[in-house]
């Protein structure tokens, strides 16, 4: 797939990161981890390191790696989300989301 479309296209992280929320939703944390880094890394390179996607991806590996009992490297992946839409001056779903986790995590830490 990744010859067809190209290593690092859309729809490459797309796959790999809706992967990445199957993983997560089956309880493979370990599994999913590698493909939502892998869809951080190519994001970056595709929008640049402050692109609403990128914080969303961010975001979601935060979830994945709270649920995977690692709660201090949630709150590393959900601070960049969190900086990341900030920065944007962003107000949508996304962003009150990821305000909220990091004001949940950053109570269990």
């Amino acid at each position: 797939y990744r010859k067809t479309v190209g290593p690092a296209s859309a729809d490459v992280v797309s796959a790999l990161g809706d992967m990445s929320l199957v993983l997560t939703d089956q309880g493979k944390h370990e599994e999913a981890l590698p493909s939502f880094e892998e869809s951080v890394v190519i994001l970056r390179g595709a929008y640049g390191e402050e692109h609403d996607q990128v914080a969303r991806m961010l975001h979601n590996m935060a979830v994945c790696k709270e649920e995977a009992g690692d709660a201090e490297g949630a709150v590393v992946c959900v601070r960049e989300a969190h900086r990341i839409y900030t920065k944007m001056g962003l107000s949508h779903d996304g962003a009150q989301n990821t305000a909220a986790l990091l004001a949940s995590l950053e109570g269990s830490v």
